[in-house]
């Protein structure tokens, strides 16, 4: 209803001129100025203290918050940013899905992950490990390698924690 053609990026974008002031019509009618109740997820960072220092987090939490700000715009705006997003998820998938079938003899197309981090444990452990002692961290990079012949997985374990291009 939004967009004259979902496969065209300036319509998705809402930078074309029969796609950028079309909205979807509710039959629900808002009064002005009246209060509404919603919840949103909101970023914040705190504060922790702890034992050996304080540091900053960053934690995700779903609030209630109330004024008279206007439901729908707020539904039409994201449903914008959705429509985005889900356009530019299936054409990743289509330039990746073209660059894996017709792939050259000199070619290779490398599928690389950002790293996961995992906590080491021993088979065996003291009290003071089991409950958060200084445990060992290390990530895992994984890749994908696409050739003519077929395809390759490769994992490498490392101790650094970096989630960058510059660690891949």
């Amino acid at each position: 209803m939004i967009v004259c053609d979902d496969n065209d990026k300036r319509c998705i974008y809402r930078e074309s001129d029969q796609c950028k002031n079309k909205t979807i019509y509710f039959k629900l009618v808002e009064e002005a100025g009246r209060q509404v109740t919603w919840h949103a997820w909101k970023t914040k960072r705190e504060k922790i203290a702890d034992w050996s220092s304080k540091r900053i987090v960053t934690k995700t939490v779903k609030e209630q918050e109330q004024g008279t700000r206007t439901v729908l715009a707020e539904i039409i705006t994201e449903l914008q940013r959705v429509g985005r997003h889900i356009f530019n998820t299936i054409n990743q998938y289509k330039v990746l899905h073209h660059l894996k079938n017709d792939l050259k003899d000199d070619k290779v197309k490398a599928h690389v992950d950002f790293p996961e981090n995992y906590t080491c444990k021993y088979a065996e452990e003291i009290q003071s490990m089991h409950f958060g002692g200084s445990r060992r961290l290390l990530s895992l990079h994984t890749e994908v390698m696409y050739t003519n012949d077929g395809t390759t997985s490769l994992c490498s374990v490392s101790d650094c924690l970096r989630h960058d291009p510059a660690t891949l």
